[in-house]
């Protein structure tokens, strides 16, 4: 079948020229389509269709052409065959087909009735009712020639129109039942809103309760927290007020224990590491301890000072009428005996990592030689005469100092001898008398030691 090439306006405008019908073919996707496709197709229709008294178009369903028709001749039928007239009315519309040949004896109808000539009846004889087409309704009407044209094409007419008209209210009834469905989805569109909407109400009403109670129980626990810096600070002030009285019976406990002591034991310590102890009364003068010294101790020269090291304190010779009580020497102490003039102290404390170690080890070994001597003294008795408490030290020393003034060497004026001995304590020579050359000694680590 060869088809119209334009589009629909253009093959109305075509069928209007030539005064011939206008055929359209509403091609569907199904299988009365496709049975109306190949009728078409066949050769004494498509002969037909054309000729110069059709201008046949086709398009499928759904195509803008379709959309075009649709307008015009509202909701045509998928498939369908448009037969349509000079005024735009159609004079058929075919929707079925059941073979070749109907198509052909309905064309050739159609023709006639356009062209205005007289339908031949095939059967004369038969009953006054015509028949009725496959999709097509038509109302019963008598078969004779009698019958004019004009009447039947009037009637086909208002076939159409009833059809058309019922076709319009069916539509319009769908039209209503498709509002009230539409008004019916909005209400329970709007529905569903206002519940969301109270759900959401509700469930921000729950969040903000929830974040009032968070805060609540975070601002008293700030409280209770505040109370507590408060307790503990009132605690602190009351305990800072109470310290100064138990320090102040710290402080006095010694202080009493002092006071009350009768007696005070003090350990020498001599600059080679020998120590000497000894028991003295309580108000016994320094001046006292100092003639103990020069009596029982063996000194490596004949000027000395004493010294404590906890705390740091050097006694001179105004010292030596105040009592050891006063002196804070009881009940017990270690003393050091170094050289007079306090140089030696100045030389221990410039000796470097020697005499620190020195001072550290001393520190370290006090408190053990301190318990050794009271255990010492627990087991051995009291001294008698005021001797020197320790067994050989003294005779031992004595010995060691008798040998180290034979094995003495003489000393050139302005020069510096080394002394034996254990200690790291030297002093430098100076041109004093001869009574204190004893006394003059230079540092370990001089270029000038004999």
């Amino acid at each position: 079948m060869r088809w119209f090439e334009g589009d629909i306006v253009q093959a109305v405008t075509q069928s209007r020229a030539r005064n011939a019908v206008f055929v359209v073919f509403v091609e569907g996707e199904n299988e009365t389509s496709e049975k109306i496709s190949e009728a078409i197709n066949d050769v004494a229709v498509s002969t037909k269709l054309e000729g110069s008294n059709f201008v046949s178009i086709h398009f499928k369903s759904g195509s803008q052409t379709f959309n075009q028709f649709s307008q015009i001749y509202r909701d045509p039928p998928v498939p369908s065959l448009y037969f349509i007239g000079r005024n735009g009315s159609p004079i058929e519309i075919v929707t079925e087909i059941g073979n070749a040949k109907d198509l052909i004896d309905k064309i050739e109808n159609i023709e006639n009735i356009h062209l205005g000539k007289t339908p031949v009846n095939p059967t004369p004889s038969a009953p006054a009712s015509a028949p009725t087409n496959d999709g097509v309704a038509k109302e019963s009407e008598p078969s004779t020639s009698t019958v004019p044209l004009d009447d039947r094409v009037e009637r086909a007419k208002e076939l159409l129109e009833e059809k058309r008209n019922k076709k319009k209210q069916q539509e319009e009834e769908e039209a209503r039942q498709k509002e009230m469905q539409r008004r019916k989805e909005g209400q329970n569109v709007q529905e569903l809103k206002r519940w969301q909407q109270e759900q959401e109400l509700k469930q921000l009403k729950e969040e903000r309760l929830k974040e009032k109670k968070m805060e609540q129980e975070a601002r008293q626990r700030v409280l209770d927290q505040i109370a507590q810096d408060r307790a503990d600070r009132n605690a602190r002030n009351a305990s800072s007020a109470s310290s100064p009285s138990v320090a102040q019976q710290g402080i006095s406990a010694p202080t009493s224990a002092a006071r009350n002591s009768n007696e005070a034991r003090l350990q020498f310590r001599l600059p080679d590491g020998s120590t000497y102890s000894n028991r003295f009364d309580a108000d016994a003068t320094l001046g006292e301890v100092r003639q103990y010294i020069l009596t029982n101790v063996t000194l490596p020269f004949r000027d000395f000072s004493l010294a404590t090291m906890f705390p740091r304190r050097e006694f001179f010779t105004q010292d030596n009428t105040s009592t050891l009580r006063d002196l804070e020497l009881v009940p017990s102490s270690v003393m050091l005996i170094l050289p007079a003039g306090g140089r030696v102290v100045a030389s221990q404390n410039n000796t470097g990592l020697i005499g620190l170690a020195q001072t550290l080890l001393m520190f370290l070994t006090y408190p053990v030689t301190r318990l050794f001597t009271f255990i010492r003294q627990i087991f051995s008795g009291p001294p008698s005469n005021g001797g020197n408490t320790t067994s050989a030290a003294p005779t031992q020393s004595q010995r060691q100092g008798s040998n180290q003034q034979d094995k003495r060497p003489q000393r050139r004026s302005g020069g510096a001898y080394r002394r034996s001995g254990n200690s790291n304590v030297h002093r430098l020579h100076q041109n004093q008398s001869s009574s204190d050359d004893e006394n003059n000694t230079w540092n370990g680590n001089s270029t000038q030691q004999m």
